[in-house]
């Protein structure tokens, strides 16, 4: 059944050699397309988990990006100054874009605002016609004339013939005159550039 080379090592007859490549390659191979070919479409859990993966990564950016930017002085004075989230947190909202959204809201809406500045820079950074819907009901309700003009800048990105009327709205109507302000020196510097 078997023979031996020149070394006098046994070796597996040829025909035997091919069937054990062959089976070799059998064992191999079907695990992999068996696990392809009946996989699962994604359950209900597996999204949830999913959603909530993102959620905890979106936060644990938003707390680091927040924790970079505080300090204290000599004379023991707490201070926070406005870091940049680092381009890897960006590219990670970019890629999860419709599911970051409504988590990124969340933080601009919540109590803490500095961690909204950086939600509202992570939005932002998404651009175009995405943002519009978040951050319209931010200028047009958010308590915070700080926020208010921050996402007016933003809305300024997204295209000009959907972000001038809600600029117009804000430059005439906001309660705050920083506000304002802020809005007409869009609509200003946009004029100017054409």
């Amino acid at each position: 059944m078997y023979r031996h080379n020149i070394d006098g090592c046994r070796s597996v007859p040829k025909i035997g050699y091919v069937y054990t490549m062959f089976a070799y390659v059998f064992i191999m191979v079907m695990p992999i397309l068996s696990a392809c070919a009946f996989q699962n479409p994604i359950s209900n859990q597996e999204l949830a988990s999913t959603n909530s993966n993102l959620h905890e990564q979106i936060a644990t950016i938003i707390a680091t990006t927040v924790h970079e930017g505080q300090g204290v002085t000599r004379e023991g004075q707490r201070f926070y100054t406005f870091v940049p989230p680092s381009p890897d947190a960006l590219e990670t909202v970019k890629r999860n874009a419709d599911d970051a959204i409504p988590i990124l809201n969340e933080f601009i809406w919540g109590k803490d605002p500095n961690a909204g500045h950086v939600a509202m820079r992570l939005l932002g950074a998404l651009g175009g016609e995405k943002i519009l819907a978040q951050l319209t009901p931010v200028i047009d309700k958010h308590p915070s004339p700080g926020m208010r003009s921050l996402a007016l800048r933003w809305v300024s990105t997204a295209p000009w013939e959907r972000a001038l009327p809600i600029l117009k709205r804000a430059a005439a109507k906001d309660s705050s005159r920083s506000v304002r302000d802020t809005a007409k020196e869009l609509i200003a510097r946009h004029a100017q550039q054409e």
